[in-house]
């Protein structure tokens, strides 16, 4: 699910490439973060761990002026791009932690326990459980996301 959105999110960079250039993401000293598509702005101590970007550049069409309250500015899309991928990530950690919980509890259900035990462990699996069907109601909610996204982007 996670590669298929994240497939997803690089054919949407991908599409119409006519022609491209490298954008350089980084935070300056202030924590503000800055895009720049040249390297020697970005600080020389950040260059190593520069996030980069391939700038997309797409045929421009007539300007409809009645169509043109449908169409989302880059700099929102960007923005919108942005909190898609950091949103990714945070699912993709909460998954991460969700699987090394599942794989203790498929140990800890393999040991004999006293009753006291494995009411604790039954507990654990109830909680698991809630955790996991939050974590799918997230999921759903970012994959809603990510389609209005891409009606937007197209």
């Amino acid at each position: 699910m996670i590669m298929r959105i994240s497939v997803i999110l690089l054919f949407l960079l991908s599409i119409a490439v006519s022609s491209s250039a490298e954008i350089y993401k980084y935070r300056d000293a202030n924590g503000v973060l800055r895009f720049t598509n040249n390297l020697q702005e970005v600080p020389k101590d950040q260059r190593e761990k520069v996030d980069s970007f391939h700038e997309i550049e797409t045929k421009t069409e007539p300007e409809d002026p009645a169509g043109s309250a449908d169409k989302t500015p880059e700099s929102d899309i960007a923005k919108q791009t942005e909190a898609l991928m950091n949103e990714k990530e945070l699912l993709d950690s909460e998954y991460a932690k969700l699987e090394d919980d599942r794989k203790l509890l498929v140990e800890m259900s393999q040991k004999e326990k006293s009753d006291e035990e494995d009411a604790a462990f039954r507990k654990q699996i109830k909680g698991f459980n809630v955790r996991t069907k939050a974590y799918d109601e997230k999921r759903k909610a970012f994959e809603e996301k990510v389609g209005q996204y891409n009606a937007k982007v197209k």
